[in-house]
């Protein structure tokens, strides 16, 4: 009698363990479910995140460039207006070494006449 009542304890202890294993199971793979789909939520939110600051600083990125090429076309303007001006005085400069020379010439000639001509400087 005592052995089979330690055989139903027995019988009873394994259906509770059996039944608390289950439940403990089902309990653990709900919680696991849960895990997974707010770490699914967190990742796509981090993604998410991340996209929009790196939309932001390829925009920033695209503001600076923009910034360059306008002054790369700024200093070309400049390079070709200084140019220009780099002909003209080179052009000019034969103008300007050909009065020197006529005003020397006069100059000598006003003091060969010196009598005649007067030369003031006010």
């Amino acid at each position: 009698m005592r052995d089979q009542m330690l055989q139903q304890i027995d019988q009873l202890l394994a259906k509770r363990f059996e039944a608390l294993s289950k439940n403990l199971d089902q309990k653990l793979e709900h919680q696991s479910e849960h895990f997974d789909r707010k770490l699914e939520h967190q990742s796509a939110e981090i993604e998410r995140h991340t996209g929009v600051l790196l939309d932001g600083v390829q925009h920033k990125f695209d503001l600076i460039v923009e910034g360059q090429q306008m002054q790369v076309e700024r200093l070309d303007c400049i390079e070709q207006r200084l140019e220009s001006v780099e002909k003209v005085v080179v052009q000019n400069s034969g103008q300007i070494q050909g009065v020197a020379a006529d005003l020397k010439v006069h100059q000598a000639d006003t003091e060969v006449h010196r009598g005649v001509y007067g030369v003031r400087e006010e």
